[in-house]
């Protein structure tokens, strides 16, 4: 009995062991369709948008999209899914879509994924090129840290692109008034390009232009040169002889021989770089509204004002056409039209003032009420209203920049003596003399600290110091200013 029993429990067993390797081979077989039923539509859909057929990549991701979301709401599979469509609408300029695509991808990747998986990397640097696209660098640079976190915790996977990266960041960083680590991010950026792609690489001229404007607001000016011509000898081998950004570097090549007082030199390169201009196309490193910004600074540099003033106009038409009324790139336009009118004496200065309140508010949105960028423009309106003789709203106005100034960009940045300068302005034609003298006091310390003895705003500052002097009737103390400045300068400069 008991053996009938152990061999009838055998048999069941075997029976059941049997049915179990069934049902776990169909299962298996099962999984392995499901997973093909992913696998193939999705490689398809990967082929397709590497050969730009954008619209087959995204009719086949969309037909994934709905079981997968019904039954894998929290997988891989369908961050891998959202993640495409991002890509695919980013990539044709649907970035409200792209956007709301890659926040999904992001949710369910860092929910599945560590937390320095390339996939979330992805997603994340995805993020912030859409919104780089729609002009919203603030909330760009928070997704682009968290992709350089990423990537530093792996040096040798992302060599590729991290160079790139370091630069983005610097970039937000410099345009936010953090002055400091904006150097120090495209000093490694500058090193890592000429490391991982070579000595002649665009990307390398690129980042080296960008540190060369650091270096050269530091009164670096060896650095600053040094950097611009090793832009320029890759720009040059590199490029068409027509194009903008080789007109670009000349031209900031141009700013820093002026800085240094060569102005012979300074002439000549503006004259290179405004022949180049003239010829220019867009390119896909600068599109038509920077190009046309470009070449309406460059008339303005040859006195042709008014060439200058349509091409500034044309400049806000084609930004608002491709990015919309409220982009960064909008609020440049309409800055250095304001500043084109409040500046030269054959246009109309009263045009000014409604452009520098257009571009204030969209500098306040995209970079912040108390940004260096938006105190920038309110800087320019107090000198505006020192034109206009409007004394005390220019006081008010350049009171209002300066401590901005001070905390984004230091104490004793040309910025700050910019604005010191104005403001010392206005509180001598208010007849406040000893706060004038101590505003331009001030400003003349921290030009005469970062500029060169023979720079033109150095020479200005002495002739507006003076100016208070003469108002106090310290005649000696104006005199030897004015000696000092007539070395420099013998023409009196325009108010800065």
């Amino acid at each position: 009995m008991r053996l009938r029993i152990v061999i009838g429990l055998c048999v069941a067993l075997a029976f059941t062991l049997g049915f179990l390797h069934l049902r776990t081979q169909a299962r298996q077989k099962a999984e392995i369709e499901r997973k093909l039923r992913f696998a193939v539509p999705y490689h398809d859909a990967i082929m397709a948008f590497q050969q730009d057929h954008y619209t087959d990549a995204e009719t086949i991701l969309r037909g994934l999209l709905p079981d997968l979301e019904r039954d894998s709401p929290d997988s891989v599979n369908l961050a891998c899914v959202l993640h495409g469509l991002a890509s695919v609408d980013h990539i044709q300029d649907r970035n409200a879509e792209a956007e709301a695509y890659y926040r999904r991808a992001i949710e369910i990747r860092k929910k599945v994924l560590k937390p320095d998986d390339p996939a979330l990397a992805a997603s994340l640097s995805g993020m912030a090129e859409t919104l780089r696209a729609e002009g919203r660098e603030a909330e760009s640079d928070q997704y682009t840290r968290e992709t350089l976190a990423i990537y530093r915790q792996h040096p040798d996977l992302y060599h590729k692109t991290r160079p790139m990266l370091l630069f983005n960041v610097a970039i937000v960083a410099g345009e936010q008034g953090r002055k400091d680590e904006s150097r120090t991010l495209l000093e490694e950026a500058v090193a890592q390009f000429e490391q991982y792609e070579g000595p002649n690489n665009p990307n390398l001229a690129m980042a080296s232009t960008s540190l060369a404007e650091i270096y050269s607001a530091d009164g670096r000016y060896a650095d600053s040169e040094a950097l611009f011509k090793k832009a320029l000898a890759i720009q040059q081998a590199q490029l068409s002889p027509n194009d903008p950004a080789l007109a670009r570097t000349l031209q900031d090549l141009a700013y820093v021989r002026r800085d240094q007082g060569r102005y012979s030199d300074a002439a000549s390169l503006e004259r290179r770089s405004g022949a180049i201009y003239s010829k220019a196309s867009p390119t896909q490193t600068v599109n038509e509204g920077a190009l046309l910004a470009e070449q309406a600074r460059a008339q303005a540099n040859a006195g042709r004002y008014k060439r200058a003033e349509s091409l500034y106009k044309q400049a806000i038409e084609a930004d608002k056409q491709k990015y919309g009324p409220e982009y960064s790139r909008v609020a440049d336009d309409l800055q250095l039209l304001a500043e084109l009118y409040r500046d030269q004496n054959d246009l109309p200065l009263q045009a000014a003032e409604p452009l520098f309140q257009q571009a204030l508010v969209i500098r306040q949105k995209t970079s912040g009420q108390d940004s260096s960028d938006a105190a920038e423009i309110v800087s320019g309106m107090a000198l505006l209203y020192y034109y206009e003789k409007k004394y005390d709203r220019g006081e008010s106005f350049a009171a209002r920049a300066l401590p901005i100034q001070e905390n984004n960009l230091g104490p004793e940045s040309l910025e700050v003596s910019t604005t010191l300068n104005r403001l010392g302005l206005c509180q001598r034609d208010l007849n406040k003399l000893p706060q004038a003298e101590v505003s331009l006091k001030r400003a003349l310390a921290i030009r005469e600290k970062r500029l060169p003895p023979n720079h033109l705003w150095i020479a200005l500052s002495l002739q507006n110091l003076a100016s208070v002097y003469i108002a106090q009737h310290q005649d000696e103390k104006a005199s030897a200013l004015l000696e000092r400045s007539q070395t420099i300068c013998p023409k009196p400069p325009a108010a800065r």
